[in-house]
Parts: structure tokens; sequence; C-alpha cells
């Protein structure tokens, strides 16, 4: 592998969207993707079980978690409230920022418990769950998450990370796909010989994704920015130089 360049192609936000589910769905059996993470505290997870659970040529992870960012678009645990309560504000939500679960001091023996209800329960809607990460990064919100998160997914068989891997730097252009397309063209026709990921959020720019916003940002904003993602790992050009290059797409299980 290190004589190649290996790209883990990662869509993130399985379940959140039926927007999401069909995005991601095209770019793992129409483009360059192949893993996808999925939210299973959100409302999609029986449509995306439609599409992904059982499928042996897809490989899933579990995007752990405890927030839900949108204004006017929650989600609940999967724990009863009763069981995790720091997880949730003073208007019954999950928190949307990572900045103020911190100030809530939350116990970690909650998060985990709550994350290891969500790996429990993708196990049984029938996804081969092969590695975890997490939704929103909030591993730094309570001391010790960091480490429990990763020694509970190496306990589960589960890949947690990829040492030395490196990501892909290129300019997301916030109102033009084509031109986000076309600087990651750019970006993959400089790329060394090396292991490399490359992370989106795939949806399509439907009155769906519109509908996803919360302070400072627009649905416009984030259904273009989304379908732009989607357009990184299926557009004609990205194949293309997918093919001139030998850059190889690449599962968390293969590395």
């Amino acid at each position: 592998m290190n004589q190649e360049i290996s790209i883990v192609t990662r869509g993130d936000d399985l379940a959140s969207t039926s927007s999401a589910n069909r995005a991601i769905y095209e770019g793992m059996t129409k483009g360059v993707l192949k893993n996808t993470s999925i939210m299973m505290n959100c409302p999609h997870t029986k449509e995306a079980a439609e599409l992904f659970a059982g499928r042996k040529e897809f490989c899933i992870g579990l995007h752990a978690n405890i927030n839900a960012e949108w204004d006017d678009y929650k989600w609940p645990s999967i724990l009863p409230r009763s069981e995790v309560p720091d997880l949730y504000d003073e208007a019954g939500n999950l928190f949307g920022d990572n900045s103020l679960l911190h100030a809530r001091k939350p116990d970690l023996e909650q998060i985990m418990a709550e994350v290891n209800a969500q790996l429990d329960l993708a196990t049984k809607t029938g996804f081969d769950i092969k590695y975890a990460d997490t939704h929103m990064g909030f591993t730094w919100v309570v001391d010790g998450l960091q480490d429990a998160f990763r020694s509970w997914g190496l306990r589960k068989g589960l890949v947690v990370g990829i040492p030395d891997v490196k990501h892909i730097r290129f300019e997301r252009v916030p109102d033009s796909g084509e031109a986000t397309v076309q600087n990651l063209v750019a970006a993959l026709k400089t790329l060394d010989a090396g292991l490399y990921i490359l992370v989106g959020h795939p949806s399509f720019d439907d009155a769906e994704t519109r509908q996803l916003y919360f302070k400072g940002v627009t649905g416009e904003m984030i259904a273009q920015e989304r379908d732009a993602d989607r357009l990184c790992f299926t557009h004609p050009d990205i194949l293309k130089v997918y093919r001139d290059r030998g850059i190889r797409p690449t599962r968390y299980d293969e590395v």
C-alpha cells in the first residue's frame, strides 16, 4: 500500500436524513466512496438499513453521536434521558454545541454507555460495524474520554483512528460544487505515494437538506456544501483522476 496512493474515502452522517442516505449510496455504488459512518440515534436508520445493512461490499462505521446541532431538527439519545441526563440541555435536547456540553461537565460513564448502546443497536439492526469515529469530535468535552473511547473501540474489535494518515487539503468553494471538485482534482494530481483520508458529508441540494441550519449558517449554505461533498466522490472528473493516477479508494478494514 505504501507504494501507491491510497485514499480512505468516508461519508459521514448516514441516517441523518434521507437525502444523506441516497447520496452516500450513490457514492458507494457509482463513485469512489468506500466507507460510511452511521448515526444510530437519527430518524432515518430504517431506510439506511434497507440500503446498507448486511451488504458486505460496504464498509460501515459507527458515527458515535451525542450532539444534535441543528436549530429545528433534533434527535434523542438511544438510552432513556433518565440514564444519561448529562447529555441533555435545559430544553430537553441533546446539546448542539460541544462547548456547552463541556461546560455541563458530563459524566464520562454516561457518554460511554450511550456510545455502547448505539453500537449494540447498530449490530442488532444488521450493520457489520468495522470502525468507530465521533460526530463533531466530542472526545475533548471531558477528561479521559478520548482514551476511554479508543479503549472501548479496540475491545469491540473496531478500527479507531488510522495512524500516520494524511488529510487531503483543498479549498471548498461555498457556493460552487463544480469549483470545489476542480480544486480537489488539482489536489489529487499532486499527491505522492502514501495513505490519505478524505471525509465528506454527502447529501443532495434538495428541500430536505435545506431545512438544516443553525445560527449564522443557512439551509442553502448547508445544502450547497453537502452537495459539493457528494460530487467529490462521484463527479466524472474525480473518477477520471482516480483512474489516471491509479489511486486506490480504501476501506477502513483494509488499512
